[in-house]
């Protein structure tokens, strides 16, 4: 963290502010070339919107912003006065310090307030500090964020993870953007029910702000709609449902972290669709109405051949380079669903969109984290919605070949049980990836 970066000139609530700067003092961890003076120039900054003055009287940062707190006021002055004897002498101190001021009660926070951030200096002095890049054995640890607005989650979450990673906790979205802004992630966990803004909807807005952090969604319900957007608009890396099992939750957020530190400096490529795709889409479906309106949209830029099974698509596979499967699991769904894995994991570049008359959400979460399936669409659905859908495959599908290392990003697990079928077409997909290798 760069103690002296630009900020946005506005000016933040002060709860706000000392979390924020509580986070980069917990990243600092008392290194002996921390310039205290330069974080509590930011805090200034985050309060009042303004630079204090470099010479003559510092402003009281209450006189530019009423909102601010004494107690508040007397940690900036101090971190700020003239006379560097009487300023905070380490970072553990400065933070504690702003944890408990923005705990006093005032004439707008009550006890509660006073409770919940006594529970938060407690977990922070009983925990290692978070801020070192790497452990005991000089590998880098890996930053990640939690978020929801139940604290005794966060506390519960913040004490299983961070002997193992750098762990920052949120208890509101908003909170969390103003993170994300400011500092690095390599995996957002956040809960799905919250009253700002779903889960869903702040991991949009994390793919946007970081595309390199890996997401994973947490939930106490299965509202289909909001899994299928889980698919569709949040490409999230897993959905994990409440009450979770401690170390299924830690493989996940591990797996999430590893990928997250190997692509962490990977630039997003920026593509358009271009004037052709060297690959196939495979349409697999009894009926041609699909294949027809696929031709009509896309039959400029790569062929769209159609099939009435898997096997057949495997076929193809075989023979040519396929972009994208697009499957109707009225016409076995458990066969489809087998596909969909298996070339997620055998074939990762090749995407796969399915359909279907009917679903529930426990069907999609297992294909968002046993097949990463590209996109999902129930019936009936409009023309244009399955046009941008293939049209963002293809898109994805030269973006991997342009920087396949992305493939990281939708690693599943092989499948541990599979029908003769299944064995069959996992058998001859391996054969074609042994064979490209």
């Amino acid at each position: 963290m760069n103690a002296t970066a630009p900020l946005h000139r506005r000016q933040y609530e002060p709860r706000e502010a000392c979390l924020i700067v509580g986070h980069v003092l917990d990243s600092l961890a008392d290194r002996p070339d921390t310039d205290l003076h330069a974080v509590g120039v930011q805090l200034y900054e985050l309060l009042t919107g303004q630079s204090p003055a470099p010479e003559g009287a510092l402003a009281r940062p209450s006189l530019l912003n009423p909102k601010i707190p004494a107690a508040i006021e007397l940690v900036v002055l101090k971190a700020l006065a003239s006379d560097p004897a009487k300023r905070y002498q380490s970072s553990v101190e400065f933070r504690d310090s702003l944890i408990l001021a923005s705990a006093r009660p005032d004439q707008t926070a009550g006890a509660a307030r006073l409770s919940r951030a006594a529970r938060v200096l407690s977990e922070a002095k009983s925990s290692p500090a978070p801020a070192e890049d790497t452990d005991a054995k000089g590998e880098k640890r890996p930053r990640v964020l939690f978020v929801d607005d139940d604290d005794r989650i966060l506390t519960g979450l913040r004490s299983l993870f961070r002997h193992d990673f750098q762990v920052t906790t949120a208890p509101s979205a908003a909170l969390a953007l103003e993170y994300l802004a400011r500092f690095d992630f390599h995996v957002v966990v956040s809960d799905q029910r919250m009253p700002e803004m779903t889960g869903l909807q702040l991991l949009k807005k994390v793919h946007e702000i970081s595309p390199r952090s890996m997401r994973v969604l947490l939930t106490g319900y299965a509202d289909l709609a909001a899994t299928v957007d889980a698919v569709n608009e949040g490409e999230v890396f897993r959905f994990v449902k409440k009450p979770w099992d401690n170390e299924d939750l830690i493989r996940t957020v591990a797996d999430a972290a590893a990928i997250g530190l190997e692509l962490a400096n990977s630039p997003e490529p920026r593509v358009e669709l271009p004037d052709h795709v060297d690959a196939s889409i495979i349409v697999i479906d009894q009926g041609t109405d699909i294949t027809h309106v696929l031709r009509q949209f896309f039959g400029d830029y790569c062929a769209v051949q159609r099939v009435t099974n898997s096997v057949d698509a495997v076929r193809i596979i075989e023979k040519e380079p396929v972009a994208l499967i697009v499957g109707d699991l009225a016409q076995g769904q458990e066969e489809m669903i087998t596909l969909a894995k298996l070339l997620k994991y055998e074939h990762p570049q090749i995407l796969a969109m399915l359909l279907a008359d009917a679903a529930d959400s426990e069907m999609v979460i297992d294909l968002i984290n046993q097949a990463q399936v590209f996109r999902f669409l129930s019936r009936p659905f409009k023309l244009r919605q399955l046009r941008d859908h293939v049209e963002a495959a293809l898109v994805k599908f030269v973006a991997f070949r342009e920087s396949p290392a992305l493939l990281k990003e939708h690693a599943v697990k092989p499948e541990e049980t599979l029908s003769a079928l299944g064995q069959a077409m996992q058998m001859r997909l391996r054969a074609i990836r042994d064979r490209q290798a």
